[in-house]
């Protein structure tokens, strides 16, 4: 799950924390809908980028490597990136130092890094960063 930074949480009485049960009534919506669904762009072999324009503040790269395969991706020139490893083995390789990635493994990148990813085994992660647009000087946020 990958979520922006919000201040609109609402409780519905799981918990003992304060629950606002007149305004989770008001503000839900019972009508019966498919949930609205990112569908990934393939962008190369194995690299699936799920964007939406709706979704301003961050997108995610699902990236699968076969046994044996490496490749260099730069994730965000502007902004940091934040990533996990889901299956498989491998290493990060960032400035000649080499750091080993499997299952749970989370790191994050600096703005403009661009590691060599290896895979020792099949390897899938995910990452997440802000979009190009998010950090142009002329974009306003309501």
């Amino acid at each position: 799950e990958c979520m922006a930074c919000s201040d609109n949480v609402v409780r519905g009485g799981l918990t003992p924390k304060f629950k606002d049960v007149e305004v989770l009534c008001e503000m839900l919506d019972y009508r019966g809908a498919p949930p609205a669904v990112v569908k990934p762009v393939q962008l190369d072999d194995g690299v699936q980028l799920y964007a939406d324009p709706d979704i301003e503040e961050f997108q995610v790269t699902h990236l699968h490597l076969a046994k044996g395969s490496s490749m260099r991706r730069l994730f965000s020139r502007a902004g940091p990136t934040m990533g996990f490893a889901y299956k498989g083995s491998g290493s990060l390789t960032i400035s000649g130092e080499v750091k080993d990635i499997s299952p749970g493994t989370v790191f994050m990148l600096g703005a403009g890094v661009e590691p060599e990813i290896k895979a020792d085994m099949e390897l899938e992660f995910f990452v997440a960063s802000c979009p190009p647009q998010y950090f142009r000087p002329d974009c306003t946020f309501a």
